[in-house]
């Protein structure tokens, strides 16, 4: 395993799971405005036909984000952070300029 296979991983991953939440935003649109301009109304039978279709995308993205949480919860505990630098003293050194 190379070094940049865990970046290029999550770079698919994160492609694969904004094209799912896209497809799945289109379809719940498409869904919800199948169902408004049906004329219907908003009835248990009229809603499940128009939402039973779209039922695909909108497990495969759900699959995919928990997929994310359990990926990140097991990387996440591997991986250490690096410790942020404090530049705080650069911030005084620089006020204690502009002051002189």
């Amino acid at each position: 395993m190379s070094k940049n296979t865990p970046s290029l991983f999550r770079r698919i991953y994160g492609i694969l799971l904004a094209l799912s939440v896209i497809a799945s935003g289109i379809c719940l649109i498409a869904a919800c405005l199948s169902v408004y301009y049906a004329g219907d109304g908003y009835s248990a039978e009229a809603v499940k036909a128009a939402f039973a279709p779209i039922s695909v995308p909108v497990y495969v993205c759900l699959a995919l984000t928990v997929i994310g949480f359990v990926l990140a919860a097991v990387n996440g505990a591997k991986e250490k952070s690096k410790p942020q630098k404090n530049y705080a003293y650069l911030l005084r050194a620089v006020k204690s300029k502009k002051g002189s």
